[in-house]
């Protein structure tokens, strides 16, 4: 009868240490996730306060342009300007 208690117990004991190694594995994972939250948000903040030295107003605006302009429409052209004046380049 003890023998039987013993084989269940290490089964549990096994059986537990997988499910615990999971929910390491699981923390670790959100871990990683936040912290590249926090470091993008560190960045945008920079990027805010370097537009408002720069603009001597609203950094947003600034970051928000140069997110804008960095866009493409899937042309290849990487957010060129299209259009204008005929005859004139296009940026």
């Amino acid at each position: 009868m003890i023998l039987i208690w013993q084989v269940v117990v290490v089964v549990v004991l096994v059986i537990d240490a997988k499910l615990i190694e999971e929910a390491i594995v699981d923390v670790m994972v959100v871990m990683v996730i936040l912290t590249l939250l926090k470091m993008a948000s560190e960045t945008m903040a920079e990027a805010v306060m370097v537009g408002e030295e720069a603009e001597g107003g609203d950094g947003m605006q600034v970051v928000m342009a140069v997110g804008v302009a960095g866009e493409t429409d899937g042309s290849g052209d990487n957010g060129h300007a299209k259009g204008g004046m005929s005859g004139a380049p296009s940026a």
